[in-house]
């Protein structure tokens, strides 16, 4: 179904039928739901949407370009810009997060409705990734702002234009719904154009005289002003023999450097222009090769590397962030690994920190005479060897007294 009307005064038709069951919804200008509507396939809003309750999303949020992204900041570069696409109604809220492993202290600048700047306190020398995401804010019944009021001269002769140009931004109301005039005072001249930016020529004056300009902008509910002072210089001008006696007045560019430099010019009219010599350079005045004259930056800057030692391996327990030079003076987690440490043993552990008493050895065989009635009886053996000797046995002959009591045995 489609919600739509070729007549501003014709009502946009109202579906209150609750049984019907809708596939695809396009509203092209306004629609307000008041109970509940379910929509099984696509909906598209060619126009602002307002919910005046909580919003539950059950899926993933697909957004643009402008709302979120990524950023990469260069290394040795102190800020990058991201630029949106759009332009916002008012100044968003913006957020970043680092992707970058790396202690880096960073900060959101220069934030205005058309992009901001990502800046960081000193340059490093990697690529760092930042996430961002960009929230508009609603702002409601604010008045415009004059951010800046320019003239293209500030002295200026006969029949030359003036550019003027009020630049404002207002957060609540289109630039285009912006109402703009113009005043002179002394009224001298005309103004061609009736917007921010108009021309302002004067043709003819008695004598050199000082304008204040004052621009007004409204946007129905609230006015702002803001003035400035243009000097305008008449010239000469005399009637008969008078001119004979009076030095001759010739207004225009006296500078002989500029493009339109006037050799007859005898009163400079602020009316110089000059050609534009790009000079490319390092802009940072922070780095080492920074070029005063540069007008471009060709992001050739280089900056002196600061040598912090340390350890640098991110597994020691005494990392340091900030070290650039590994200084040999990582320490490590000890883990205490119990086993056998005696490389000797039948079970040595060549992982153990810690000798545990568990160690096993292969037994010794020692060679030897077993029998504790030998007179080599050998305590520490552990195989005989049948080397057991024995005393030499005493021969006792019949009624003989040897001293030894003896028994025969039959």
């Amino acid at each position: 179904v489609r919600l739509s009307t070729s007549d501003d005064d014709m009502p946009l038709t109202v579906i209150d039928n609750p049984n019907l069951a809708i596939q695809t919804l396009v509203v092209e200008k306004a629609a307000t739901f008041y109970g509940t509507i379910y929509v099984r396939g696509q909906a598209e809003f060619e126009h602002k949407v307002v919910f005046r309750d909580k919003v539950e999303f059950q899926n993933h949020i697909i957004v643009d370009k402008d709302t979120a992204g990524s950023i990469t900041l260069p290394a040795n570069a102190t800020s990058t810009k991201i630029v949106f696409a759009g332009e916002y109604e008012a100044v968003p809220k913006v957020v970043a997060t680092l992707n970058t492993l790396i202690d880096i202290k960073f900060a959101i600048t220069e934030k205005t409705t058309s992009g901001f700047r990502l800046s960081v306190l000193e340059p490093t020398d990697q690529d760092v990734s930042f996430d961002w995401i960009a929230l508009a804010t609603k702002v409601e019944d604010q008045p415009p702002v004059i951010d800046n009021f320019v003239t293209s001269l500030d002295q200026v002769g006969l029949n030359i234009p003036v550019e003027l140009w009020a630049q404002v931004t207002d957060p609540d109301t289109d630039s285009s719904d912006l109402s703009y005039t113009w005043e002179l005072s002394p009224e001298i001249g005309s103004i061609d154009g009736d917007s921010g930016m108009v021309y302002w020529t004067v043709s003819e004056l008695d004598s050199d005289t000082e304008v204040t300009i004052t621009v007004n902008v409204t946007d129905g509910l609230h006015s702002v002003s803001e003035s400035t002072i243009v000097g305008v210089i008449a010239g000469q001008s005399c009637e008969g023999q008078e001119c004979d006696d009076q030095p001759i007045v010739v207004v225009g560019c006296l500078d002989d450097t500029a493009t339109n430099y006037n050799s007859d010019a005898t009163e400079d009219d602020g009316s110089c222009e000059y050609e534009v010599v790009v000079v490319t350079g390092c802009m940072n005045e922070l780095a080492l090769n920074y070029n005063a004259d540069a007008t471009q930056d060709d992001e050739s800057c280089e900056y002196e590397v600061v040598v912090v030692a340390g350890c640098v391996d991110e597994t020691a327990i005494n990392y340091d962030s900030e070290a650039t030079e590994d200084d040999g003076s990582c320490e490590y987690e000890v883990v205490v690994v119990s086993g056998c440490t005696d490389e000797l043993a039948l079970n040595y552990d060549n992982q153990a920190t810690q000798d545990d008493e568990s160690c096993e050895y292969a037994p010794i065989v020692v060679a030897g005479c077993l029998d504790d009635t030998a007179t080599n009886y050998n305590s520490e053996a552990t195989e005989d060897d049948g080397s057991c000797s024995y005393p030499e046995p005493v021969v006792v002959t019949e009624g003989e007294d040897t001293g030894v009591e003896a028994s025969i045995i039959n």
